[in-house]
């Protein structure tokens, strides 16, 4: 199985079973910093919404609860949170997705540059979402 067909593997199996999204996320983060461009935006196209989603709403509130700007784990924490909201898109629950991604930047500080820095071509519309998060809320 090539990478993302494992990656797709593991939304789909944390998409079955939120509340066990833990025991898959470090290997899930793992797997998304290996994926090339195409393979990312392929990943974005076949996993289902629902599914990145789910794990999208699952880390980011993780992290709203239990973020430490001087905990060992804090850069990486942002990084997965990063990589997530892109790899979301804002197809479903835009009002909601939006107050997550808000809550998650005001919590970790974490600047359009760096979500800039990870964002693959078929980010750009996320992107501009963002962009348009950080202006709204005043952020940055």
């Amino acid at each position: 199985m090539n990478d993302r067909e494992q990656t797709l593997a593991v939304i789909k199996t944390i998409g079955a079973n939120p509340r066990e999204w833990g025991k898959h996320i470090d290997a899930f983060s793992a797997l998304l910093d290996t994926l090339s461009d195409d393979d990312w935006c392929a990943v974005k196209r076949f996993a289902s919404p629902e599914g990145r989603n789910i794990i999208l709403f699952q880390y980011l509130g993780h992290i709203e609860r239990t973020y430490n700007l001087r905990a060992p784990e804090a850069a990486r924490m942002v990084e997965g949170g990063v990589m997530l909201i892109l790899l979301k898109g804002f197809e479903l629950d835009y009002r909601e997705t939006t107050l997550r991604v808000k809550d998650f930047v005001k919590t970790t500080g974490v600047t359009v540059t760096q979500f800039a820095r990870r964002a693959r071509e078929c980010d750009v519309p996320a992107l501009g979402y963002i962009r348009g998060i950080y202006q709204t809320y005043g952020i940055g």
